[in-house]
């Protein structure tokens, strides 16, 4: 089933929108109007466009008279964000999301904004969409990520002083940045992880989780039993998508993370399962 959070509405409105999420507090003011880019040095989201967006963030910082001007400026250009969902709004964040019709939730509860936790050890994929995630985890103290995937252990020796990193051995799978085989999975028997973040290459209903290359069937299925939880993160492109070989079922995960569910199949699959524990289903939108 999907998963819902209650919250207070603070503006009106509804969103639909790829979801942004910084622990650092945002002064509108550092966004660039004509695009929307944060400017603000050392800022978590520096470089990146936070413009029709939905943001996720603790709240405003600076001046009322600059802040409201940032905000002013982003609304001139068209280049606000979709949506605010925040932890502590103050009053220049509500008035301008009132007058400038910008929906804004806060009061979520704490599991919404912590998936993960300060000093879980994490059994992370290989890909782009993992990739992405780890991103995120540099606002987290004492994280360890467990992983095959050396672009992936290279961004966090290099960009990511606060998360420890452990490398799978194993043989590389050339042209893709990843290891795997028998070395892999023995690594794979001598390790717990707290949560594996999945990436599957498909979903098809009524089959489960694939990939199109066996061996890396065989890791992914691995990581799951390795770990006390398991999360799929997947895009709406990846449902009745190709993938030769099944890692998973349905229910062999915890929960499963999109940014839509096209036509409901993944929901509709959900509903269908007559035995097991079915996982949680969240659209990561506003």
């Amino acid at each position: 089933m999907s998963k819902r959070y209650s919250c207070h509405k603070i503006s009106e409105g509804k969103a639909q929108a790829e979801a942004i999420k910084t622990h650092d507090r945002i002064m509108f003011y550092q966004v660039r109007p004509e695009d929307g880019m944060m400017e603000e040095k050392n800022h978590y989201l520096e470089g990146r466009i936070i413009a029709k967006k939905v943001l996720l963030f603790p709240g405003g910082k600076g001046s009322s008279v600059v802040q409201q001007d940032g905000l002013y400026h982003l609304d001139r250009f068209h280049n606000m964000p979709a949506a605010l969902i925040v932890q502590d709004p103050d009053p220049v964040l509500v008035a301008g999301a009132i007058i400038m019709e910008i929906p804004m939730v806060d009061r979520l509860p704490q599991e919404f904004y912590e998936t993960v936790k300060d000093g879980d050890t994490l059994l992370v994929d290989s890909g782009t969409t993992a990739l992405e995630f780890v991103r995120l985890l540099d606002q987290r103290d004492g994280i360890t990520v467990i992983t095959a995937d050396i672009t992936i252990a290279d961004y966090i020796d290099e960009s990511m002083p606060s998360v420890d990193v452990v490398m799978l051995g194993g043989a590389l799978r050339k042209g893709h940045r990843y290891l795997y085989g028998p070395l892999t999975m023995q690594a794979l028997q001598m390790v717990h992880a707290d949560l594996a973040i999945m990436c599957p290459g498909a979903f098809v209903p009524g089959c489960g989780f694939t990939t199109d290359f066996p061996q890396m069937a065989e890791t992914k299925t691995a990581m799951i039993v390795a770990a006390r939880k398991s999360v799929a993160l997947m895009d709406a492109s990846k449902v009745n998508g190709r993938g030769m070989y099944r890692f998973a079922e349905l229910t062999d995960v915890n929960t499963i993370v999109m940014d839509r569910d096209p036509e409901g199949a993944v929901a509709t699959s959900i509903a269908e399962v007559t035995n097991g524990t079915t996982p949680s289903l969240i659209i990561a939108t506003a």
